[in-house]
């Protein structure tokens, strides 16, 4: 007898039915009992028997489905019946092909022991009694159904992590409250969710945050919390889409707990864009339930909500030749950016020129400015160490401190109020229980380090003239922007108007008497640049 050992797994960590147990169940009884020979595997990971019936699991699906494949074998072996089943429907379809196909269904260990099927020969009684188990299966399916979700909606509203996926900058870790888990800040990924928000509210884009954690070997929270998991992972690329949707859109910024909104066929619900609607679990008050300490403030949350709605507008596709200069070029007039054109005339030859929306100044040519702009940058700054911006996340326990002593002054005031009689054991125990977790909290919290959220700069061993020489137009830009270097242009008439544009520069606050900026006076440009403090700080030091 030739057998098709068939394992599943609802989770991939259910240890008490692993597949190394499941096989030893079918080694034993189908080939040792009954003398047949395993000739192939099929395996079924993280997939609900509930949801999805056999016909239609990867593993199995092809052996129920593809003629040779169904010749290959006479019996399928499965550890019992709920391994292979959990409704009537699915037990009926399984039951009829294998009358079609005249195989037999072992069930290797079930109330009775096993249970051995013989399709080869009709018999009314293996009909009967298939019925009899589907129905068992089945209730026992919707009562594990309703059990699980009558527990996952309790966890969500007392604010405990129920399983499932872990928020980014989250790590789950034992209540030290009670029983069960909650979510605590991960060392290793809160800082890095951290200095994303801080950095598109800084006005960052998605996509260059995106590449500067890639470049920086940082994981994503999936490979980050497969290493955690002492799983394999790979080193992959931030997803700009994934950074926005999944996290910075998400209020588990917040400590709040989101699920997905299904209608009363469980499906579910999307918005005009079809994209799913999550809900926020909320207490009897209407407020939402926090599971782990808020990773930013409600704040920051809004800002940060806020600079994502600015950049959402839709724009054009991305171009590769797209303005090198974008963000950096600005009408020395509206200070509005300036946008590069270009044309080509009779003989093929590309012109460009920038130009103000407003129509401010005369267009001015784009080898022009672009080369005015980097020979200002290489003399003035192009011998100093490119720096990067990193952000160092504040750590303040001041307020959660002064939560923890006044809950331990209360409790001693209830104890002394007599509300908890010493003399009893279970009392006794209880307000010592509670007193050493809150002392020992306060001992954690007094340990921590007081200190404000902050940028540093780290060196890159790299000089500006090095960089700049070494990069494309795009790269110059990411370099110009992260320099925070603006460059007011405009093309005067003559001498006197140059001056005077420079003068309302002054005038309109833009350009502080002060400051280490550029005026380039050479040429038919009126051009002042200024770029960022912490350059300004190390040419005045030397």
């Amino acid at each position: 007898m030739r057998v098709l050992a068939a394992r599943r797994l609802s989770r991939e960590r259910d240890e008490s039915t692993s597949f190394e147990r499941q096989a030893q169940d079918i080694e034993r009884v189908a080939v040792q009992e009954l003398g047949g020979t395993v000739v192939d595997t099929a395996d079924d990971m993280d997939v609900s028997a509930g949801t999805v019936g056999p016909f239609d699991r990867a593993g199995l699906g092809p052996y129920l489905k593809d003629p040779e494949k169904i010749a290959e074998y006479d019996a399928i072996a499965w550890s019992k019946l709920d391994r292979a089943i959990r409704n009537m429907m699915d037990l009926n379809g399984l039951a009829l092909f294998a009358v079609e196909h005249k195989k037999m269904l072992i069930f290797c260990t079930g109330p009775g022991g096993s249970l051995v099927f013989d399709f080869r020969k009709r018999d009314p009684i293996t009909n009967l009694l298939l019925q009899f188990l589907a129905f068992a299966a089945e209730l026992e399916w919707l009562a594990i159904s309703q059990r699980n979700k009558e527990s996952s909606d309790y966890l969500r509203r007392v604010g405990r992590y129920k399983g499932g996926p872990i928020p980014a900058g989250y790590m789950k870790a034992k209540n030290p409250n009670g029983n069960g888990y909650v979510l605590v800040h991960d060392p290793v990924m809160a800082p890095v969710v951290q200095e994303a928000v801080s950095r598109v509210i800084d006005g960052e884009t998605p996509e260059a945050i995106c590449r500067d954690f890639t470049a920086r070997e940082i994981l994503t929270p999936r490979e980050h919390s497969a290493r955690r998991a002492g799983k394999p992972y790979q080193l992959k690329p931030w997803g700009p889409s994934a950074l926005t949707n999944d996290i910075l859109r998400s209020r588990n910024l917040l400590g709040e707990t989101e699920y997905f909104a299904k209608d009363e066929d469980g499906k579910p619900i999307k918005d005009e864009n079809g994209k799913r609607i999550r809900r926020v679990v909320r207490d009897d008050k209407g407020m939402p339930v926090l599971r782990g300490e808020p990773l930013i403030s409600y704040e920051d949350w809004e800002r940060l909500q806020a600079a994502l709605d600015k950049r959402g507008v839709a724009s054009a596709p991305r171009r590769h030749d797209a303005n090198p200069l974008l963000g950096v070029a600005k009408c020395i007039k509206c200070s509005a950016n300036l946008y590069r054109r270009d044309w080509k005339d009779g003989k093929g030859k590309v012109f460009s020129w920038y130009y103000c929306k407003n129509k401010c100044t005369p267009g001015i040519n784009a080898e022009l400015l672009e080369s005015r702009i980097l020979h200002g940058i290489v003399s003035t700054f192009g011998h100093l160490e490119v720096l990067e911006k990193r952000y160092v996340p504040g750590e303040d326990s001041t307020e959660e401190l002064a939560k923890v002593r006044t809950a331990i002054e209360s409790l001693r005031q209830d104890r002394e109020a007599g509300l908890y009689d010493m003399d009893r054991e279970d009392d006794r125990k209880s307000f010592q229980d509670s007193m050493r977790r809150l002392m020992e909290r306060r001992s954690v919290l007094e340990a921590k380090p007081s200190r404000p959220a902050r940028w540093e700069h780290v060196p890159t061993g790299k000089t500006y003239r090095e960089v700049f020489t070494n990069s494309s137009l795009q790269e110059r830009r990411r370099i110009l922007l992260k320099a925070e270097v603006i460059a007011y242009a405009g093309k005067p008439k003559d001498d006197a108007e140059r001056f005077a544009l420079l003068g309302e520069l002054l005038n309109r606050g833009l350009v502080k008497p002060a400051s280490r900026g550029i005026s380039d006076l050479a040429g038919p440009l009126a051009l002042h640049m200024f770029f960022d403090e912490e350059i300004e700080r190390r040419l005045q030091q030397q």
